[in-house]
């Protein structure tokens, strides 16, 4: 399980993160694995960590391979208010390397 880094991120804000990411935005979390790991394999992409200064995700193949990634943020969170936005440009910055649209 996480713990929080610093006492900026708490653990039940850590834990609804994780959880809202894995169950609402798997699209997102294949692109991050993709854009800035360089994992174009992975049929399944899991959130596992949440730190201030990146994200730890654990990718999955449907062919059985497994590897778990770290996704460095441009600079680290400072208040936990930031992850949401943090989060969002990730998304975004990984949909414009592959020139697709920003929506």
């Amino acid at each position: 399980m996480t713990t929080p880094a610093e006492g900026i991120l708490t653990t039940g804000f850590v834990e609804e993160v994780i959880g809202h990411m894995n169950t609402d935005h798997a699209d997102s979390l294949k692109d991050y694995a993709r854009a800035f790991a360089a994992v174009d394999w992975a049929d399944n992409v899991v959130m596992t960590e949440l730190q201030i200064s990146g994200i730890g995700l654990l990718c999955q193949s449907d062919a059985g391979r497994e590897e778990a990634v770290w996704v460095a943020f441009e600079a680290e969170i400072k208040r936990q208010e930031q992850v949401r936005g943090v989060l969002v440009a990730l998304a975004k910055n990984a949909r414009k390397s592959f020139g697709r649209n920003q929506t």
